[in-house]
Formats: structure tokens, sequence, C-alpha cells
């Protein structure tokens, strides 16, 4: 999932703890609220419930960007910035977090 905000719901909570209790793996981005220091717990939701795999960013040089949301929520990172792929048809492109990354971490996590 790609939504998030700074403040949780009881109606999200109970659908990802529904989700999750039915053996659905939910993968959420952890957020672009991150600061220079990392030092935050600022997590978004729906990432920040334990119920919700939060993922964040890093770089092609394997460091956090700052803006990548940080804290004790945060369960893994993938590459976030500069990533690139092939596209269909040719060519490429330049992406953030891809698909398979989530396909793959997917079937690590279960």
């Amino acid at each position: 999932m790609s939504l998030g905000g700074s403040g949780g719901s009881t109606a999200l909570q109970s659908a990802c703890n529904a989700a999750f209790n039915a053996g659905v793996v939910l993968v959420a981005s952890a957020g672009n609220s991150g600061q220079a220091d990392g030092n935050l717990d600022n997590i978004s939701y729906p990432a920040k419930y334990p119920s919700v795999v939060a993922v964040g960013a890093t770089t092609s040089i394997n460091t956090r960007p700052t803006w990548s949301s940080t804290g004790p929520a945060l369960d893994v990172v993938a590459p976030g910035t500069g990533v690139v792929s092939d596209k269909r048809g040719g060519g490429v492109l330049a992406l953030a977090v891809h698909r398979w990354h989530v396909r793959m971490f997917r079937a690590w996590w279960r």
C-alpha cells in the first residue's frame, strides 16, 4: 500500500488486522516524513500497525534518504531512489520501489 497519514483510524486498523488474521501479508510504505538525523518515530499509518509490514527506502549506495521515515515500526528497507528497470517495449525507467521487491519479500515473510 502506498497511502498514509500521521494518525491512525479504528476502521483502518480493524481492516488491516482482519486481513492479517486471514493470512494476508500487508506491505505499506513507511512514509516520506523522515528527518536528516533519522531519530524520530514518524512511520505513517497503516505501516505503523503491527499487522502491516513497514517498508522504508534506501539509496543506490545503501544509505537512508533523508525523506524516508524512521521508527521502531520499520520492518525492512528496499531500494527507493535511482532504481533503473527495463520497460515493456524496450528502454529503461527510473523508478522508486518495484512490485517485484514486494513479491520477493512477501514470499520470504510467510
